[in-house]
């Protein structure tokens, strides 16, 4: 006979509901809403808030925005421009298709760890375009890659192209919305 955890139980009805587990922290959740979910322990790594509930730890340096691990490449096929989107190529296991770049940067959801080019980063051949990094990486990116934009006082970039600063722009709602400060700390 075949004994069936209560662990694995939980899987097979969340797997029916068409669910997922999450890693770092293997809550079940539908893949489109993973992203998301995955951002916010992303940014809260970045930011060096504890989370001491996860099974596993975010990558500190690269995490890829869809399993929070090391060594996912991801890439963006088509550059923006006035009249098309990039669309994401993903090398990670738990990435869903489609993902919509423009919608994620639009969403209701509180996070916008979308990919972005580094502007900073020389183009390397056979590359067209500066390599890839997600949104919440770009700050430790920037602060290991190109020091002379860092600011070790402030903790943030500093002099950076005006597009790239919009692009890695997190506002304060968004900071509060992923758990980053406290609704008194936004009236400061």
């Amino acid at each position: 006979f075949a004994v069936t955890s209560p662990t694995q139980i939980l899987a097979e009805k969340n797997c029916e509901r068409g669910e997922d587990s999450v890693l770092p922290c293997h809550l079940f959740i539908k893949p489109d809403d993973s992203w998301a979910h995955v951002g916010t322990h992303i940014f809260k790594s970045v930011k060096g808030i504890p989370e001491h509930n996860l099974h596993e730890q975010v990558d500190p340096v690269n995490p890829c925005g869809f399993c929070g691990r090391a060594g996912c490449q991801i890439d963006l096929s088509g550059l923006p421009n006035a009249r098309t989107t990039p669309k994401l190529v993903a090398g990670c296991s738990r990435a869903h298709t489609p993902f919509s770049y423009g919608h994620r940067k639009k969403s209701a959801t509180p996070c916008t760890n979308v990919p972005i080019l580094c502007m900073l980063c020389p183009v390397i051949a056979p590359r067209k375009s500066p390599p890839v990094f997600w949104k919440y990486s770009m700050y430790p990116h920037i602060r290991v890659a190109h020091p002379q934009h860092w600011d070790d006082l402030l903790s943030r970039p500093m002099n950076l192209p005006a597009d790239l600063a919009l692009n890695i722009a997190i506002s304060r709602e968004e900071m509060k919305a992923l758990g980053a400060i406290s609704g008194l700390e936004m009236h400061r």
